[in-house]
This record gives C-alpha cells, structure tokens and sequence, in this order.
C-alpha cells in the first residue's frame, strides 16, 4: 500500500456538486456500501455532505486512493470507486477547526458494524439485544473463525483503520453455536468450574 496520507471523495447528482474533498478515513463493505468516512473540510462543505448522508439524496459517491481489508495480506489494494450510502443513515459527529474548517467522522447505524474488529467488540456484538443465542466469552475465537468462514463476519475494505461488519442472524449463531457443542469445539463449563 502507498504512502498515501489521504483519498478523495466526491459527490455529484442532478442538484447535487460537491468537488473532491479529502479523507483521512475510509470504510466501505464489500458491496461498496460508504460504513465510514473521516473528512476535513470547509464547513460548508461537511454541511452538505453530511445533508446528503442523512437526507438520502440521490448521488454518486466516487472515491479515489487505496483501500484493503487490514488482516487479509493476499488481497491487493484497490481503487474505492462508486459507493454509496448507507440505507440505516449515519452518526456524524463534528469539530469545528480554524479559518473555517472542521472535522467530521460519520459512522453507519447500520446494526453490526464494528469501527474496530477485536474479540472483545465481536463479543459486544454477539450479547447485543437484537440476537438471543446465548454464548460464552470463551466462545468467541470459535464463533468468530466459523463467522468469518460462512461470511457473516467481514472486514470492511479501509483505508488508515479496522473496521468491520458482522451479520450474523441468531439462527445464524445458533447453528454455529450446536455445531460447536455437539463437535466438542465448544463446551459448556460444569459449574465446580465456575
């Protein structure tokens, strides 16, 4: 991967212009979807991005500089190209900066993105309230490498970060969760254990 501090990222539609604009920051699935966007700018110009992101105008996104899913060290790097965005919306948080400018990092709602993939954040995903099956913490590694084999864990393709997507279904994590137990793969601690 180039040396390369920044990307670009432009918006354009029938009312819509925004020139490049650089990024720091770049997150998007495998299907082009934008999970994450880490920009400085003219105010104005995180204004009307962040309008576009949440009011769901109709654009084409294009980003150009290199991104690549961070453990996977077979997969060259690649051109972003057309995104766009996130049908769940965003969180925008901003910092205004000096001479008119700020900063803006937008993150998907989008259940089961992970700004960061670690066992412990795929642990936070796996108790959250919208899945039932109940796991152990010393299950995740197995559940996290049979995720990842059925392609329901993701790394997103990133540009300078580590962020994934993990869409896992509780029938989903029940299976792996069976399979495991009834596999010896997993187990269940006898309660002297405890």
């Amino acid at each position: 991967m180039s040396d390369t501090i920044f990307g670009s990222i432009e918006f354009s539609g029938k009312d819509v212009a925004i020139p490049a604009t650089s990024f720091d920051r770049l997150a998007i699935s495998g299907r082009g979807e934008l999970l994450l966007l880490s920009v400085v700018a003219p105010t104005q110009t995180i204004k009307a991005i962040r309008a576009i992101l949440h009011g769901g105008a109709k654009v084409k996104i294009t980003a150009s500089g290199r991104v690549k899913q961070p453990s996977v060290s077979q997969v060259y790097a690649h051109q972003p190209g057309n995104l766009w965005p996130s049908a769940d919306g965003y969180t925008t948080h901003i910092h205004k900066l000096d001479y008119g400018q700020a900063h803006a990092l937008m993150i998907t709602k989008s259940p089961g993105f992970m700004k960061v993939v670690t066992e412990e954040t795929i642990w936070q995903e796996l108790t959250d309230t919208r899945l039932t099956t109940p796991v152990l913490r010393q299950w995740v590694p197995y559940i996290a490498q049979e995720m990842r084999a059925r392609e329901i864990l993701e790394e997103a393709h990133c540009f300078r970060c580590n962020c994934g997507y993990m869409s896992a279904t509780t029938a989903d994590l029940d299976a792996i969760v069976s399979e495991g137990l009834k596999s010896g793969a997993i187990t269940i601690p006898s309660s002297s254990a405890a």
